[in-house]
């Protein structure tokens, strides 16, 4: 129930801090794993693109063909003006960011949907902040930036995009949504400090962590399991 080895598996993003331990994962687990990502890739089938273009996006999915069990969207496309502070965020920081992350997200998600097959699954990854605010008195104290403006409604965004993916395809296939908290890998040490001290666990979570659940959504155990987020984060969001 839980073997994928019989399955087509797209990956976005398999050079990120979440995607290349997926990559490294999965790579052992399916059948054919196809990574997408814009810097070169270590897998044997990669594809090298700028997924915040629409150009770009469809010429992809020339390359993936159909027959698609899983799609998995782990990438991170990032404006220019990511760092700006709220008070920074003029015209062009929301446009840039609404369409080369949100945007283009949405449109590759709704494309995807065409090319997975029966009961396939289809996984966005969120984020817990489509649900919670920064606490910014800390990045204050830290004199660290917070996230910029536009990161929770791309989040918020992508969530209800997905849902809305699992309602419209849900006699064809699955989508479903994954939204870490913090990941410890390449976080801030004393930003990660503070995370261990608001929770119940007092450990945050790493990218190995969410493996397991990626399985389970690529793998015929989850059939009966659609439009759902899964917060992962080690009980940290209970104490928000």
């Amino acid at each position: 129930m839980f073997d994928i080895k019989d399955k087509k598996v797209v990956l976005t993003g398999s050079c990120g801090i979440i995607g290349s331990v997926l990559e490294e994962t999965l790579s052992g687990l399916c059948g054919e794993l196809i990574t997408i990502d814009i810097k070169d890739g270590k897998s044997k089938k990669h594809i090298v693109s700028d997924l915040s273009k629409v150009d770009s996006i469809d010429q992809v999915f020339k390359k993936t063909g159909h027959g698609i069990d899983a799609w998995i969207n782990c990438h991170y496309p990032k404006h220019e003006s990511w760092k700006c502070g709220a008070s920074e965020a003029v015209e062009e920081h929301w446009k840039g960011h609404l369409w080369d992350h949100l945007g283009s997200y949405c449109y590759l998600s709704h494309r995807a949907t065409d090319h997975l097959n029966s009961n396939g699954s289809l996984i966005n990854f969120s984020s817990v902040h489509a649900n919670y605010a920064p606490i910014f008195d800390v990045y204050s104290q830290l004199s660290i930036k917070p996230l910029p403006p536009a990161y929770m409604p791309i989040k918020s965004g992508i969530l209800s995009f997905s849902k809305y993916l699992a309602a419209l395809y849900a006699k064809k296939i699955r989508v479903n949504c994954i939204s870490p908290g913090p990941i410890e890998d390449g976080l801030n040490n004393e930003l990660a400090m503070f995370h261990r001290s608001r929770s119940p666990s007092g450990e945050l979570v790493r990218a190995a962590d969410l493996v397991g659940l990626i399985v389970f959504l690529i793998s015929n155990a989850s059939l009966k399991i659609n439009g759902q987020d899964f917060i992962i984060d080690g009980g940290r969001s209970v104490c928000y």
